[in-house]
C-alpha cells in the first residue's frame, strides 16, 4: 500500500470517528479534550502550519474561559 493511500484511509477514519461521536451525541464528544484532540488530528493530517494551529488552540481556550464565566439566568 502506498503512503498516499494509507494517509487517505487514516484521514477518512479520523473524519468518521469525529463526526460519528458528534452526531451520536456521545458525552465525551462535547469535552474540551475531545475538541483539542480532534483538532490536533486534523492539523497533523492536513498539514496545518504551526502558527495557525496555535491561534486556533488559543481561541478555543479563550472561548472555554468565557463560557465558564458567563452568568446564567436559571
Amino acid at each position: 500500500m502506498s503512503s498516499n493511500k494509507a494517509s487517505k484511509r487514516l484521514n477518512y477514519r479520523s473524519h468518521f470517528v469525529i463526526l460519528y461521536a458528534i452526531e451520536s451525541h456521545q458525552p465525551w464528544a462535547t469535552s474540551g479534550v475531545f475538541e483539542l484532540l480532534s483538532f490536533g488530528a486534523w492539523g497533523l493530517l492536513a498539514g496545518m502550519p504551526l502558527g495557525r494551529s496555535a491561534n486556533v488552540v488559543f481561541r478555543v481556550f479563550r472561548m472555554e474561559s468565557e463560557r465558564r464565566s458567563t452568568p446564567t439566568l436559571g
